[in-house]
């Protein structure tokens, strides 16, 4: 006999065939065969779809409990009917260290960089993931129902970069740095944001992420005449 189904399955319906049967015998009653009710109803999806659109949604845990449904089923119904996904925040900039003893070194050459209002001459880029439904609320918890856009932008003193878009699913490697972040943010961003001599004058300031840190990154910055931190400074 072929079943379609795990041993685990088989033996709780073998275990419960035969409870039934026991009290069967004891009472002259026939097995009762069922199915389990449909817990993935309509008022159930608009429940949870009301819930996840808040600013502070509860956990996945929390909602199953409330609507007397397993975990599984909540997840089924936000991946699979609303189309969400369930994403937990996390710590940014988690120091290990390693990175803190690099830190601590760079520090006081940092500080000597900015002072005496030299800071007004930096500006500082760097990568980042946008949704567009994400929420800032106090829960750990948040339902997206959106692919994230990466980016890159940059702030200063003078002002704010262009937001410039990066396609998603591409390694940001020295060509692709150079080609769409470097060459418009030389073309639109440093004119505004330092008009004439000005130019000369600034700085930017990057993570030492492959991308920014890389020798083809680093020999068109000094070919286009950008003051840039490397990565020994």
């Amino acid at each position: 006999m072929n079943l379609n189904g795990s041993k685990s399955t088989i033996s709780r319906i073998a275990n419960k065939l035969g409870k039934q049967r026991q009290l069967g015998l004891l009472n002259s009653q026939k097995l009762k065969f069922y199915r389990p009710r449909h817990v993935r109803t309509p008022a159930v999806v608009r429940l949870i779809t009301s819930y996840i659109s808040k600013e502070n949604p509860p956990t996945i845990s929390l909602m199953a409990a409330r609507y007397n449904i397993s975990v599984g089923t909540a997840v089924s119904i936000i991946h699979d009917i609303i189309h969400a996904k369930c994403r937990k925040k996390r710590p940014v900039q988690r120091l290990c260290p390693g990175v803190v003893g690099k830190r601590r070194s760079g520090a006081w050459r940092m500080y000597r960089r900015l002072s005496n209002d030299k800071y007004k001459n930096y500006v500082t880029t760097d990568e980042a993931w946008f949704y567009l439904d994400g929420r800032q609320s106090v829960s750990d918890m948040y339902y997206v129902r959106s692919d994230g856009l990466p980016e890159e932008a940059g702030v200063s003193t003078h002002g704010k970069t262009q937001l410039h878009f990066v396609e998603h699913g591409s390694t940001i490697t020295s060509r692709y740095y150079i080609e769409h972040i470097i060459e418009p943010f030389i073309k639109y961003d440093i004119p505004r944001l330092f008009p004439g001599d000005t130019q000369k004058k600034m700085i930017l300031h990057q993570d030492n992420a492959p991308g920014h840190a890389g020798k083809g990154t680093l020999s068109c910055m000094k070919e286009k005449k950008i003051q840039v931190i490397t990565p020994t400074e």
